[in-house]
């Protein structure tokens, strides 16, 4: 079995990402429903979150004047890990952070 443990400061990023996701979706996506996946494995953690809202065009986005969205980037490159949005007719963030990104720099032991 494979167990690392995640630095502090990677999983207050990835609560602070997801918190920020909710947030979002509260004031802007008119959704009535979050649906939240993470999961683990050998490469690292796969994060999905979703809504059920109206989604929105991302391309018209000024991440400037979005903090939240701005935000949510800048920790996800904390993290090394890789974002993709789908907002067309909902919102759904997929992430993934690659262990190197987020585990303490101590050895692991299997």
């Amino acid at each position: 079995m494979l167990s690392r443990p995640i630095d502090s400061q990677a999983m207050n990023n990835i609560v602070y990402i997801i918190r920020e996701f909710i947030l979002n979706t509260k004031k802007y996506a008119q959704a009535n429903r979050v649906d939240i996946d993470l999961i683990g494995n050998y490469e690292g953690l796969w994060l999905r979150l979703a809504d059920n809202g109206g989604g929105f065009d991302m391309d018209a986005v000024d991440f400037t004047a979005h903090f939240g969205l701005n935000s949510i980037r800048n920790r996800v490159e904390l993290c090394q890990g890789k974002m993709k949005w789908d907002t067309h007719d909902k919102t759904q963030c997929d992430l993934f952070f690659p262990w190197k990104g987020i585990i303490y720099d101590t050895p692991v032991t299997p």
